[in-house]
């Protein structure tokens, strides 16, 4: 009984993995540092198109580049952000975590270098790209 309810979980949830450097990249602030306010941005309106699932991937090196580290660094404890392993390509990462957990991918990138690993067709089937604008994330679905 359980593992059918299990099963039923997990073909209800709607889940969704998210390159999040791709993400915050675009849209900075006055002084160049992504947007940290973006995430939760992002997080209300995926909720709203229905997914209750949201992997949030950054690479290792994104802390750096952030306007509210602190914010940032709960974030990553909270488990809200996984950060990627340092010596792992994070678009690799991304795509590799899709494919296990069987979600598709928000970024505006479009993974050419990837597409004889994972297969051209999967990666266009599974990418959801993005506009952020004025604090605003309109996602074509």
């Amino acid at each position: 009984m359980i593992e059918n309810e299990q099963m039923l979980i997990s073909v209800l949830e709607k889940a969704i993995t998210c390159d999040l450097n791709n993400y915050l990249y675009d849209d900075k602030d006055s002084k160049g540092k992504l947007k940290i306010e973006n995430v939760d941005i992002l997080d209300e309106a995926l909720r709203k198109l229905g997914y209750t699932k949201i992997i949030l991937i950054a690479s290792s090196t994104l802390r750096k580049k952030i306007d509210n580290p602190k914010k940032y660094e709960e974030m990553i404890k909270q488990k809200r952000i996984i950060q990627a392993p340092a010596l792992i390509d994070n678009d690799w990462y991304i795509l590799e975590l899709a494919k296990k957990l069987d979600t598709v991918i928000l970024s505006n990138d479009k993974f050419k270098d990837y597409w004889d690993e994972f297969g051209e067709d999967w990666i266009r089937q599974r990418r959801k790209t993005f506009i952020l604008f004025e604090g605003r994330v309109f996602i074509k679905i």
